[in-house]
């Protein structure tokens, strides 16, 4: 990513070298259009951030977590990726870098023991780690 780890210095400022997530988790809510429709608030159903890192005070990356976990806004299901879409996220993520495109760096890719029920089919997990300069969508702005 090239940032260095962070952390909060006793009095609030920034001391370099260290890392520390800042604050507790949380996941993104935001507005937007689902299925061709205005589906008004949603938000990361399986996904949370973690931390936050930078490395001259003014650059930062938000650390996020995805699958394997449930959030506020996971309306009832059970916050877990699929490895097949796991997989996907990572490889579409790691291409769009090397091509230069702005978005998401993946960061780690972990399989889980657990398994996920979509559609009358069990499917194995996983948690994707990946790491962006905002987690914010324009729908967030919206909301």
């Amino acid at each position: 990513l090239g940032l260095a780890r962070r952390k909060r210095s006793a009095d609030g400022g920034d001391a370099a070298a260290s890392a520390a997530p800042v604050g507790d988790a949380f996941a993104w809510c935001y507005a937007g259009v689902q299925f061709g429709v205005l589906a008004g608030q949603l938000g990361d159903g399986r996904c949370a951030t973690v931390a936050e890192v930078g490395s001259d005070g003014a650059t930062f990356a938000e650390v996020q977590l995805k699958g394997g976990l449930t959030t506020p806004y996971s309306r009832g299901l059970d916050g877990k990726l699929t490895r097949r879409s796991a997989v996907k996220e990572y490889l579409l993520l790691a291409y769009l870098d090397a091509v230069g495109v702005p978005t998401s760096l993946p960061v780690a890719l972990a399989f889980s023991p657990t398994t996920a029920t979509r559609e009358s089919v069990t499917h194995p997990t996983a948690v994707l780690c990946r790491a962006m300069q905002s987690g914010a969508r324009i729908g967030t702005l919206e909301a």
